[in-house]
């Protein structure tokens, strides 16, 4: 188990740190991306290029985390199960810090204008942000699945 957890923590770490600037820049760039969720769904996503930029850079921090960190473990010796686990530890990271520092201590706490849409209350409650968490959980289970995939067949 330590032989993935070290890893999966490392990459998650700074994973985590990736993602957290690329969301905060999403919000200061794109924030119209966000208007969806902070809507419960009320208020339809409408594609864009410049939305569709962000949302491929937030899927690649994602990416790259787990699969940079299936790659060390494979590269290491470490099974093609190993690898996945590690690439999911990376997930479970960026998905904590996600819920506990953006969604729960900014968004929630301290309410930062940027983070806010002209006409629309803030999303009330902490539910909405740990559904949220369970689907990036869910999300970063393919994700991992890919990524030992790849560590495996490089």
């Amino acid at each position: 188990m330590d032989f993935q957890l070290w890893p999966g923590l490392v990459g998650g770490g700074i994973g985590s740190a990736l993602f957290t600037v690329v969301i905060i820049a999403s919000y200061l760039f794109a924030k119209e991306i966000w208007l969806t969720e902070v809507t419960a769904g009320e208020v339809p996503f409408e594609w864009s290029p410049k939305g569709l930029l962000w949302v491929a850079a937030i899927l690649g921090v994602m990416f790259v985390g787990s699969a940079a960190t299936a790659g060390w473990v494979a590269a290491g010796g470490g099974t093609f199960w190993e690898s996945v686990l590690a690439a999911y530890w990376v997930q479970v990271a960026i998905n904590t810090a996600d819920l506990l520092f953006i969604d729960i201590a900014l968004y929630i706490w301290i309410h930062p204008k940027f983070m806010q849409f002209d006409g629309v209350p803030p999303l009330e409650g902490y539910w909405p942000h740990v559904k949220g968490a369970f689907n990036g959980l869910i999300i970063g289970a393919p994700i991992a699945l890919l990524s030992g995939a790849l560590a495996w067949l490089a």
